[in-house]
């Protein structure tokens, strides 16, 4: 793996107008971290796993508030804990919900089924009646760190 000294002069070798004359380290920096944070997203490169505690009859939670590192799910999704099982709930869409289960927004505190993520939202549906501790098992992709000296690494 290239640290950001690396990276900066593969991209100066691949494209020549690249110069210094024309962007200088620091901002060549930027493109070259955002390019990390995409390909960590598409090809969902660092994995990480976080147990979280609930709140009875609460359905909605702050992935931001949750978890500051959070970028997008993994594949594995969430989890809950129904005693001393873990249950893996199924993700849905608001759409998917309103045209396959019928009145979903009116149930009652229950045993979670599903969760819907977007944006910095994350529903449990229905939302739980009883929580253990730790309530939640989620699998997502963290945020890659910021490199801002030529000795990191993405």
């Amino acid at each position: 793996m290239a640290n950001l000294t690396t990276l900066e002069q593969l991209v100066r070798l691949a494209i020549p107008g690249a110069n210094l004359q024309v962007i200088n380290s620091p901002n060549l920096w930027i493109y070259i971290n955002k390019g990390a944070q995409d390909v960590n997203q598409r090809l969902k490169v660092r994995r990480k796993n976080v147990q979280f505690n609930g709140v009875a009859s609460k359905q909605d939670y702050a992935l931001s508030t949750l978890l500051p590192d959070f970028v997008c799910m993994d594949d594995s999704g969430l989890y809950y804990q129904n005693g001393s099982l873990w249950q893996q709930l199924l993700p849905k869409d608001r759409k998917w919900l309103d045209e396959n289960v019928y009145s979903w927004r009116n149930f009652i505190a229950g045993t979670p089924l599903y969760y819907i993520q977007e944006n910095d939202d994350l529903a449990i549906i229905p939302a739980p009646s009883v929580v253990y501790t730790p309530a939640y098992w989620i699998y997502y992709i963290e945020q890659v760190v910021q490199m801002s000296n030529g000795n990191q690494f993405p």
